[in-house]
């Protein structure tokens, strides 16, 4: 699972600069499976919706029971992994330097 930005307009590195104006992009969130390669699921949204906000309902729809999850440190909280816990679901979520197990 990843997310990656993807922006629409070339020259907004000029105007964002010159204006002070924030640059626009969408996110593509995307889902696939690492041993055929295959994209599974797939969102596109605007910018200002962050990976960890849609990693559970990808996982909802697209995951059986002992599958293995495998997502970069965006989506690194205790609700995700307590999801996955619950439903069998092994992960491979990279955590964060200062994780506390508490």
């Amino acid at each position: 699972m990843d997310g990656s930005g993807i922006s629409t307009n070339y020259r907004w590195d000029y105007r964002s600069s010159k204006y002070k104006i924030r640059q626009r992009f969408f996110k593509l969130h995307t889902f696939a499976d690492a041993e055929t390669k295959e994209l599974i699921d797939y969102k596109l949204t605007s910018d200002e919706v962050g990976d960890n906000r849609k990693f559970l309902t990808r996982i909802k729809e697209s995951t059986r029971r002992g599958d293995t999850v495998y997502a970069d440190g965006a989506y690194d909280s205790k609700k995700n992994f307590d999801y996955l816990d619950k439903h069998g679901i092994r992960t491979g979520i990279r955590i964060r330097k200062n994780f506390s197990i508490n």
